[in-house]
């Protein structure tokens, strides 16, 4: 009998204690939100270069240099992307992932994007973007 009682009070202690809460709360990220990123450079990164691309990597290299140049990002406190300038990501969301190391961003026709390793400050903000498993670039905005 008191094995049932200290069952019962521990559920019902349980049960108030852990009360869900379905609030969404979203905080400012320093130096990331609230502010309009412009692409500025698209690099290369090592081991791979220009020259060791495959000519179909060089192509989408070529072509990811003219389509995005210029381009602009705003990721909002509300969880929110602002896209802009001369090419339109499709992003309309985000968050951060891996213990903040990488953003996700969910685009417009439902797939989700990984920003990896991203960094800002008050000057640039970077990630490494991947375009084919034998080439990563790390894009730089100011």
């Amino acid at each position: 009998m008191k094995s049932l009682l200290l069952a019962g009070s521990i559920l019902i202690l349980g049960t108030v204690s852990c009360k869900k809460d379905n609030t969404v709360s979203h905080t400012s990220v320093p130096f990331l939100t609230g502010r309009s990123w412009k692409l500025d450079t698209i690099t290369i990164n090592p081991p791979a270069t220009y020259d060791q691309l495959s000519p179909s990597d060089q192509r989408v290299y070529n072509l990811v240099l003219g389509w995005e140049k210029e381009a602009t990002l705003r990721f909002n406190e509300d969880a929110t992307v602002t896209c802009g300038g001369d090419w339109d990501f499709g992003y309309t969301k985000w968050r951060m992932i891996h213990d903040s190391a990488d953003i996700e961003v969910l685009v417009s026709i439902g797939t989700k994007d990984t920003l990896f390793n991203w960094a800002a400050d008050n000057q640039q903000f970077t990630y490494l973007r991947t375009f084919s498993p034998s080439f990563h670039c790390t894009m730089v905005y100011h």
